[in-house]
């Protein structure tokens, strides 16, 4: 009786061991399948329906076939074959397709189940998802292709500056080849008098000192000194704790040696920028004082030649009243040119004074409306405009602007005076207009008049230019040269654009932003 209770204590110890077994491999994140030798699923457990996708009861319904790609088909029923013939594989790599067609790399572990006779009866598979792995291996395999062939050299060394590691960029770049360079200490290739320092750089690195990357030297078999820069790697064991070191060196000696001619460069054009300067401000300088000399000399001519030319007018005009009479037609002739020349001579004076003003004065900034200063300019040019029956059409929405008023009042006054004195049409037509933008205001003065040829843009801003006979139109010819320095002393240019005989079209811009030496005021 004993012996029985033994053997029922046994069976269930047994059984209950089994029956652990069995949880453990029917919770297994592994894939854990029974197979006939048709390939048939007999067994499907958790860890297969995770990794493949199949339910058990769907896997039960299924060859092993089905979770095979096609072209491993036959292989994988020729296998369970093999198997069943008594072929002994315990263990291989192969590949599994899931139920939403991914394809997974496995490791499957094989037992062969024999009946209590030793005969084959089934076969149970447990397999592992190693396709992360397989990427991973495959990955590191680029990279060690990479790391070999790089133009970088690339090394591995001790924390005694033992080298273990050469790669062909090394090779390349240093010239002692991997079997010699694995004989060789780093300190090898550093210049004599950095040796010591370069195994100093080693104990820093096992240590815990963090450099990640630095500038240095080396020197090459044939002698060579390269400038190179160092990226460091601090490879560490399981536990942490420092192993070797990874150094990747690029030859940077070109780009030091451009840096440093780059360099030189720089200093010597900075050298000669700076004497180019001094020289520029004293010619400036003296530039300045000629034009200011020039400036005032002109005013004081200006302004002395208009004594004894009133002299001249007066007594050609007491001739021409008081001795008439007394001169033949020749005389009178005479005595009309003499006062024709000096009232001539009078305008040029009176237009050279208001260029030396203009130089020699800052006249006031202030806010005016243009279409005022147009209004203003209508009224002194009445006679002319209404002599020649003049369309003067003026911009409805003109700006008010930050200006030198009565300067720009000039301007205008000057150029629609042109627009009205060269103008051969029946019905002379002259338009203001304005354009704005971010930083400027262009103002045009268009006219339908004779028009000029492009020869001549630049020639009649020039003082007393003139392009017509003085017998067909009256003037000195200093209006545009007085228009132009007005608008360069706001900041701004002036141009012509025109066809002959299709009119003429003046445009010049007043920048928002004009320099000027006071606060503007109202106008």
């Amino acid at each position: 009786m004993t012996k029985l209770k033994a053997e029922v204590s046994g069976r269930k110890r047994a059984d209950e061991g089994f029956r652990r077994l069995a949880a453990v491999v029917r919770d297994s994140n592994d894939a854990v399948m029974l197979l006939d030798f048709e390939g048939n699923i007999l067994a499907w457990n958790r860890g297969a329906e995770n990794m493949y996708g199949w339910s058990e009861a769907e896997a039960l319904q299924m060859n092993i076939r089905d979770t095979v790609p096609e072209d491993k088909r036959q292989q994988a029923l020729a296998f369970a074959k093999a198997l069943a013939a008594g072929k002994i594989v315990e263990s291989f790599e192969t590949q599994r397709v899931t139920k939403d067609g991914r394809v997974l790399e496995v490791w499957s572990a094989i037992t062969l189940l024999r009946d209590d006779e030793g005969r084959p009866t089934a076969i149970a598979a447990t397999e592992r998802d190693i396709t992360g792995r397989k990427r991973a291996e495959e990955d590191l395999r680029r990279l060690a292709a990479v790391v070999r062939d790089s133009n970088d050299a690339v090394m591995l060394l001790d924390f005694e500056g033992n080298i273990l590691a050469w790669n062909r960029g090394a090779e390349n770049m240093y010239g002692w080849s991997e079997a010699e360079a694995l004989q060789m200490n780093i300190r090898d290739t550093v210049p004599e008098d950095k040796r010591q320092q370069a195994l100093a750089f080693a104990k820093d690195l096992a240590a815990g000192k963090i450099v990640e990357s630095f500038e240095t030297q080396r020197v090459t078999k044939d002698g060579r000194v390269l400038e190179v820069w160092s990226t460091i790697t601090l490879l560490r064991d399981d536990e942490g704790k420092p192993a070797a070191i990874a150094a990747t060196e690029r030859d940077i000696t070109q780009r030091k040696r451009a840096e440093e001619e780059l360099k030189t460069l720089n200093e010597s054009l900075e050298q000669r920028v700076a004497e180019r300067t001094a020289v520029a401000e004293r010619h400036a300088d003296e530039l300045a004082r000629t034009n200011a000399d020039l400036q005032d000399f002109t005013y004081v001519v200006s302004h002395d030649l208009k004594e004894p030319l009133r002299g001249i007018d007066a007594f050609s005009t007491f001739l021409a009243e008081d001795y008439a009479d007394k001169l033949d037609e020749q005389g009178r002739k005479y005595i009309g040119v003499l006062r024709d020349s000096a009232t001539r001579m009078n305008a040029l004076i009176e237009d050279l004074l208001v260029l030396t003003r203009i130089g020699r004065t800052r006249g006031e900034f202030a806010t005016a409306s243009v279409e005022s200063l147009l209004q203003d300019v209508r009224r002194n040019l009445a006679f002319a405009l209404e002599e020649k029956n003049v369309d003067l059409r003026i911009q409805s929405d003109l700006p008010t602007i930050t200006c030198q008023p009565p300067h720009l009042r000039q301007v205008f006054q000057n150029l629609i005076s042109n627009a009205i004195k060269f103008n051969d049409k029946p019905q002379p037509v002259v338009e203001i207009a304005c354009h704005e933008d971010d930083s400027v205001y262009t103002f045009s003065v268009r006219d339908n008049g004779i028009g000029i040829d492009e020869r001549y843009y630049e020639r009649i801003f020039r003082i007393f230019q003139r392009l017509g006979r003085r017998e067909d139109y009256e003037g000195t010819g200093a209006g545009l040269t007085i228009s132009k320095k007005i608008v360069e002393a706001h900041g701004g240019k002036i141009w012509l654009e025109s066809k002959v005989g299709q009119g003429s079209t003046f445009l010049f811009t007043i920048p928002k932003e004009v320099p000027r030496p006071q606060r503007a005021k109202e106008a």
